[in-house]
């Protein structure tokens, strides 16, 4: 499966027929790691993002100090 240029998912015509009409549907989109990066890069990069995310506005008192 594609993405198009203006963002939306070209869905094969053999796997669209497949799926039921007028229902809700769960999709999980899968996106392909850079290839260049080893799995030490990868981890500490999640690393760094989950800390960051655990920070709030609140905690931004802490940057002056």
């Amino acid at each position: 499966m594609k993405m198009t240029e203006d963002g939306k998912l070209d869905i094969p015509e053999e796997l669209l027929a497949s799926l039921p009409r007028g229902q809700s549907l769960r999709v999980i989109i899968l996106i392909p790691e850079a290839p260049d990066l080893d799995e030490n890069t990868l981890w500490e990069r999640l690393t760094a993002e989950q800390f960051s995310a655990g920070f709030g506005e609140a905690d931004s008192v802490y940057d002056t100090i």
